[in-house]
């Protein structure tokens, strides 16, 4: 017999084989019938034979009513193993290893896992307790930050903003210290005063979230007028009624009149600086007021927006712009003083000047009418450093009259006293030298100094520029007189608690004459 292949993957078979010993395919044997003729032997159309040739020639394709062949039972099997056989397609399926399209889904499960683990660590580190409080400190600390993700107000009708938490940045601002102490407190405690830092639900449901809780501030605004309108920051607050009117009484703050007093609570508001404007109308005229308050958590504030008029005087460096209640009113005089006349202002009225020196713009401390106000209806603010035009008059006319003592002594230490560094002032050296060249001229049978200061302007670090003239007179021998003056801008420094000259200046003729008996 001829050799065979396997149907399922080609191997060549040996006689008789009924199973391929390459990939175990089950073969039909001789006595089974293929799957092809036992489903078409009844349509299939073949000669006509004798019942014994077709008996001999296919023993099992032979039926007999009195004795059923086991034919059918053998090739049932087989045909149904023929039907149901795998394609050689689906037998290579069934052969890969199952476990190897598993790998990319393991290697993505630890990917994620590496990723949320690095995640919740970064996140752990950045909504630390401490790094919270170093974000909300920082935005506390300028203007320029929005603060209100960092603070929560106690009374929930208060929802704090990116505006209206300027007013507490504006306060730590100008008092960097006491922000230091509440950040040095908030490290180890939760309270410092009326604040407390608090934890206030969570960041992306997982990481808890850290605020700085305060008790809100109210402002109880007092004026004298009723149907006064005062403004916050630009926005209008309150209208004071007659509904308004209070059982205390107004004294202003440089006045010992008593008004009636109108009052009116506002709030709540975030702590912190804010700037109030009142406007009225007082004996037919319109009048504007300003003030300025400090708002404290946990309390009420009384700030006056009282309105009146007051004339005074304002005393200052010439040249010098003043600005009352923020306002410019106008300009210091050769004089050095402005008087205002009829002037709107207020108890908490500031007085403030500004003087450009030397290419900058130097701006004075605050004065208050209610506070600084002399006897003589009189303010004069001061610069940082600066001495005063009264002080630096008396100083120059010490300094002349101290030069005019050379002739007479060689002693000079007193003299030398009243510069900076000394004898080794060159400005001091010249001014000796001068004395010295007026007492040894034959000519002169006697001179005389005499210094008057005309203004004083700051003139930063702690110095002041002094615009002074010194008259100097001189007497001759023939009987004529000489009068000269000249005008300097001299230098003046505060020295611990003393001033001294620091350059007496150029000297620039402003006149002369010339008398004879």
């Amino acid at each position: 017999m001829a050799s065979k292949f396997c149907p399922n993957c080609g191997h060549e078979l040996k006689p008789g084989a009924r199973f391929c010993p390459n990939c175990g395919y089950r073969l039909r044997t001789a006595t089974e019938p293929t799957p092809s003729s036992a489903s078409q032997a009844p349509e299939s159309k073949v000669p006509e034979q004798r019942p014994t040739e077709v008996a001999s020639a296919n023993p099992v394709a032979s039926t007999r009513p009195s004795q059923p062949s086991a034919a059918p039972q053998s090739t049932a099997p087989a045909a149904k193993q023929a039907a149901g056989a795998p394609t050689p397609a689906r037998a290579k399926r069934r052969q890969r290893p199952q476990g190897k399209t598993r790998k990319p889904l393991w290697i993505g499960v630890g990917v994620v896992a590496v990723v949320l683990i690095g995640g919740y660590a970064v996140g752990s580190s950045y909504y630390s307790r401490q790094n919270q409080l170093n974000r909300a400190i920082s935005a506390l600390s300028s203007t320029k930050e929005d603060a209100s993700p960092y603070l929560v107000s106690a009374n929930t009708s208060l929802k704090v903003t990116k505006d209206n938490a300027k007013p507490l940045q504006r306060y730590f601002a100008g008092h960097a210290s006491e922000l230091s102490s509440l950040k040095q407190t908030f490290l180890t405690s939760d309270t410092y005063g009326s604040y407390r830092y608090v934890r206030s639900g969570s960041h992306w449901l997982i990481f808890p979230r850290y605020q700085i809780s305060f008790t809100p501030a109210y402002a109880e605004l007092m004026t004298n007028h009723e149907g006064v309108t005062v403004k916050m920051g630009g926005k209008q607050v309150a209208t004071l009624s007659a509904n308004d009117q209070s059982s205390r009484s107004y004294y202003s703050s440089f006045s010992n009149d008593a008004q009636i007093a109108y009052t009116h609570k506002v709030g709540p508001y975030v702590p912190g600086d804010y700037s109030f404007t009142a406007s009225g109308t007082v004996s037919g005229r319109k009048i504007t007021a300003k003030a300025n308050a400090t708002l404290t958590p946990g309390s009420t504030t009384t700030v006056d927006v009282g309105l009146s008029t007051l004339t005074f005087t304002v005393v200052g460096p010439s040249g010098a712009t003043v600005y009352v209640g923020g306002d410019k009113a106008g300009t210091i005089g050769d004089s050095g003083s402005l008087e205002l006349k009829d002037y709107p202002v207020s108890g908490n009225t500031s007085v403030y000047l500004t003087v450009n020196a030397s290419g900058k713009t130097y701006e004075s401390k605050h004065a208050t009418i209610g506070k600084d106000l002399d006897y003589d209806n009189q303010i004069a603010p001061t610069f940082t450093g600066m001495i005063s035009k009264d002080d630096a008059d008396t100083l120059m006319k010490d300094v002349y009259s101290e030069a005019m003592t050379v002739r007479d002594s060689t002693d000079d230490s007193t003299l030398a006293d009243y510069f900076k560094d000394g004898a080794s002032n060159e400005y001091y050296q010249q001014l000796i030298k001068m004395a010295n060249g007026y007492s040894g001229n034959d000519s002169n049978d006697s001179y005389d100094y005499e210094a008057r200061v005309n203004s004083v302007a700051p003139a930063g670090d702690n110095q002041t520029t002094v615009n002074y003239d010194v008259t100097y007179t001189f007497d001759f021998e023939d009987g004529s007189t000489k009068t000269q003056v000249f005008r300097y801008n001299g230098t003046i420094v505060k020295d611990g608690s003393d001033y001294k000259v620091v350059s007496l200046g150029d000297a620039k003729k402003v006149s002369e004459k010339t008398a004879n008996d």
